[in-house]
């Protein structure tokens, strides 16, 4: 149920999870897209209890694999699909840009008078931010509604939705506004 309501729903949602204890704890993860600047920026304005700590994360991409290998009748044989230095030079960019994003989100919400702690990871992204969850004891995920098309969502699973299925905390929702 909690998902259609996720789904469809034309204005925020907040799932909240049992045992709720307040919000003590609250990440935002952002991925650059409209929805997830959405999401910040409707966090930026939410009045938070004092002594709340907020985090925003960014999970990069997994590594590019640098090796395939392939079945022959003499057995696994690796094939280079690109070579160390690309790699090196691909991870590189990737971190960059990554931190970047996740700065001007803190900056965002530094403007608006609420300071945060950035985590920049490297993996599945609803892995990843699960994890985090765990370690911090996170209450609240407030995250975007769509960060990927229709199609590619279909294909990869959204990461909003994971996150409202398995995560062990609270999540928000925050649907972007359709464009006129």
């Amino acid at each position: 149920m909690a998902q259609q309501v996720v789904e469809y729903a034309p204005c925020p949602v907040l799932v909240v999870r049992a045992p709720y204890h307040g919000l003590r704890e609250i990440i935002v993860v952002t991925d650059g897209s409209a929805s997830s600047q959405h999401a910040l920026q409707f966090l930026a304005r939410l009045p938070l209890p004092a002594g709340t700590r907020l985090w925003v994360m960014h999970v990069l991409p997994p590594p590019p694999m640098s090796m395939l290998f392939m079945e022959t009748p003499m057995g696994s044989t690796p094939v280079a699909l690109l070579d160390s230095e690309q790699v090196s030079a691909q991870v590189a960019k990737e971190q960059r840009d990554g931190q970047a994003m996740l700065d001007g989100a803190l900056a965002t919400l530094q403007a608006a008078g609420k300071p945060a702690m950035g985590i920049l990871k490297r993996g599945d992204a609803a892995t990843e931010i699960m994890a985090v969850v765990r370690q911090q004891n996170i209450d609240l995920i407030v995250t975007g509604s769509r960060g990927h098309s229709p199609i590619r969502s279909w294909m990869m699973g959204s990461v909003s939705r994971k996150l409202v299925h398995y995560a062990g905390c609270s999540v928000l929702v925050v649907r972007q506004p359709p464009v006129n």
